[in-house]
């Protein structure tokens, strides 16, 4: 149990990094696109960008932010579904605490490939989190990194 408990931290903790790490790189210049977001930016400017002049005007900036926002709700929204069991419309400490464990398990389980409660590190390399695209581990078998499997 204690074995599980450390990994599921572990993972909580590699999530947290995730996102600081995708915070840094939406922050990046526009030619770091190259660096494995899969196209993010230019997805971004197709839909925005209406003028056709390769840059955000503040108009642009702004139905972007609009349309954003509106996803940001909708996903609040539906985690309070899930989640407010005493139907506040907020997260009591006990009610986070649950979606916090449920969250943990899932990702913890998706990654033990072979369910065995424990997660190998060979399990860990194959795991999504591991793969430099996401902007994790940069420098641990990443691009341009150690790739032997070692840290």
């Amino acid at each position: 149990m204690l074995t599980k408990t450390k990994m599921v931290l572990a993972v909580c903790a590699a999530m947290v990094a995730g996102g600081v790490g995708l915070a840094a790189a939406q922050s990046a210049p526009a030619d770091a696109d190259a660096g494995g977001t899969g196209g993010f930016r230019a997805k971004i400017m197709q839909k925005y960008d209406t003028n056709g002049d390769g840059k955000l005007e503040p108009n642009e900036r702004a139905a972007m932010r609009a349309d954003f926002m509106a996803k940001r709700e909708a996903r609040h929204e539906k985690m309070l579904a899930k989640w407010d069991t005493n139907h506040d419309g907020k997260l009591e400490p006990n009610e986070r605490q649950a979606m916090l464990e449920a969250r943990a398990e899932k990702s913890f389980k998706r990654l033990d490939t072979n369910g065995d409660g424990v997660l190998s590190f060979e399990e860990f390399q194959q795991a999504k989190l591991f793969h430099p695209h996401r902007g994790m581990f940069r420098g641990m078998g990443g691009a341009g990194g150690n790739t032997d499997g070692q840290p």
